[in-house]
């Protein structure tokens, strides 16, 4: 039985956590550069990000599952889940989601009052969204770059409240660091969308791969040069140094000149491997180069 829950919140899947996961320590450790904070006070949020971006993202998965419960039965990439499947009810969900739900509100408030508001919504009500979408719009992902990446904003204003960023203009950085991550998020999951796209279209799920059909990969690479574009721009607004434009514009670009010479969308492993590598390699390479230059500045500060 707690494998079937394990199931529900995808323990054997940390893609989907590392897509959640890299937002949040990519806002925590610009805004810990930014605001020089002590590398103590860095690692204990760490800690306190890293689980609270399982927790949102553990509800999320929650969430989708029992929304849509009816069209994964239809679907044959999906209806082997555990709600799906009958292996847990829907009532034993919603009471899952509500235990991880207390706990997400208990360990929030450890942190600073603008970033707990900021996650309370990002747990549930913007969540919730999203399944909702998927049937009443072909642009869903659209309303997913935004949810996933939530957790920016709220690991930045763990470190600095809403009056601070008003007043020191880094509101720009996360204006430009949440348009980078909404077109990653919208290139990964195109990608990623085009090995389900028959099932999409059989249950009428909405999907960017089937709205941008044979202009996929032109598509994508339009959202991946936006995206370097504001990773550059994020960093000359965040006054950052060499080791950030070299390590996180110059690794980006890298890596994707390298999956798009070798992506083929008409093949489900050449996709499923995009979308892995975005996950594990280009999420880290962007932390690597924000931490290398946080450590830069610690220790000559």
């Amino acid at each position: 039985m707690l494998g079937h829950y394990a199931e529900l919140i995808r323990i054997r899947k940390p893609a989907g956590f590392l897509l959640f996961l890299w937002p949040s320590l990519w806002g925590l450790t610009m805004s810990a550069y930014r605001y020089h904070l002590p590398v103590t006070a860095y690692l204990t949020l760490l800690l306190k990000t890293a689980i609270a971006a399982f927790i949102i993202r553990s509800c999320g998965c929650i969430i989708n599952d029992i929304l849509d419960r009816e069209v994964d039965v239809s679907s044959e990439s999906t209806n082997k889940g555990p709600i799906a499947s009958g292996d847990i009810s829907v009532f034993a969900a919603t009471l899952f989601l509500l235990a991880q739900f207390a706990v997400g509100i208990t360990m929030f408030s450890t942190f600073r009052s603008d970033a707990y508001h900021l996650m309370v919504m990002h747990m549930i009500p913007v969540l919730c969204f999203y399944p909702m979408l998927k049937r009443s719009t072909r642009w869903p992902q659209a309303w997913l770059g935004l949810t996933i990446n939530l957790g920016f904003v709220w690991a930045w204003l763990s470190i600095a409240d809403i009056s601070i960023i008003l007043l020191d203009d880094t509101l720009y950085t996360n204006i430009y660091m949440m348009g980078a991550l909404w077109c990653w998020t919208m290139l990964y999951d195109t990608i990623y969308g085009c090995q389900n796209e028959d099932d999409d279209l059989s249950v009428a799920v909405g999907s960017n791969a089937t709205v941008f059909g044979d202009e996929v990969i032109p598509t994508t690479i339009c959202f991946a040069v936006v995206m370097v574009g504001l990773l550059y721009a994020s960093g000359v607004s965040n006054s950052h140094g060499n080791p950030y434009f070299v390590i996180c514009v110059g690794g980006t670009s890298a890596f994707f000149l390298w999956k798009f010479a070798t992506l083929d969308v008409n093949s489900e492993h050449s996709c499923w491997s995009f979308f892995i590598h975005n996950a594990l390699y280009l999420g880290f390479v962007v932390y690597a180069g924000i931490l290398v230059d946080y450590i830069r500045v610690i220790v000559r500060w």
